[in-house]
């Protein structure tokens, strides 16, 4: 079981950059049906590399996560929906892990409205933590401009920025790097898609803020002001 967001998929205009990668098969291959099960398989927050749910077998679990909705709320101006879950309460020191979705409404240009999701991690141990988003299979991830951006061929661009984030929101830009991965359209079929992903290690709590914004033509976007933080402000949270 993966952490329930909005955000598995990114539309403006009828354009899809981030997706969820689908199941591809059941039996076939156990390998690879626990690829596409597990949370590194999904638009997540992954720790030390292991899933919130651990799989046994092909259609069974041996640990499910279990998940607390606590927000979801919609107004004109934006809708929001946060939860948390206890996955990784299994590890020692414990992890808690809370996601909370924004999307950020412009009502005068709807096609410019963006999400903001802010992971934000309990602990007192010390962790590798690693973001996900899959990308659709004909999107192409590129640096241009002074920020990340994902191409897509029907002409719109998504820029991506992910931040740590500390309690004062001053922040410290995580580099964003991809990977090769998979997405299965249908059952039994699997192509190859980029993945983003972006690799931290801390003690502590920890608070990790992205945004994702369409970008038109030219115009330039201010993805540390749509996120809400300060980057000119010393992280103090940092490892």
């Amino acid at each position: 079981m993966r952490m329930p967001t909005p955000c598995r998929s990114s539309t403006p205009r009828g354009v899809t950059w981030i997706v969820d990668p689908g199941t591809y098969t059941y039996t076939k291959d156990p390998a690879l049906r626990d690829q596409f099960r597990t949370s590194s398989g999904h638009n997540t927050l992954v720790v030390e590399g292991q899933s919130q749910s651990q799989p046994n077998g092909p259609f069974s679990w041996s640990q499910v996560a279990e998940t607390t909705l606590q927000e979801v709320t919609a107004t004109e101006e934006a809708a929001i929906c946060r939860g948390e879950h206890n996955g990784y309460e299994r590890l020692n020191p414990p992890v808690r892990h809370q996601r909370c979705v924004q999307l950020v409404k412009r009502l005068d240009r709807p096609s410019g409205s963006y999400l903001v999701i802010e992971d934000r991690v309990t602990t007192a141990g010390s962790y590798r933590y690693q973001l996900r988003f899959h990308l659709a299979p004909d999107c192409k991830p590129a640096h241009g401009h002074g920020r990340f951006v994902v191409h897509h061929p029907n002409g719109p661009e998504l820029a991506v920025g992910t931040w740590l984030v500390d309690e004062q929101r001053g922040a410290a830009a995580l580099p964003i790097t991809v990977e090769n991965g998979w997405v299965s359209p249908e059952y039994g079929r699997r192509v190859r898609s980029p993945v983003l992903v972006i690799n931290d290690r801390g003690t502590g709590d920890r608070v990790f803020v992205t945004v994702l914004a369409p970008v038109e033509g030219e115009a330039a976007v201010d993805l540390e002001r749509l996120a809400g933080v300060d980057v000119d402000r010393n992280v103090q949270n940092a490892a």
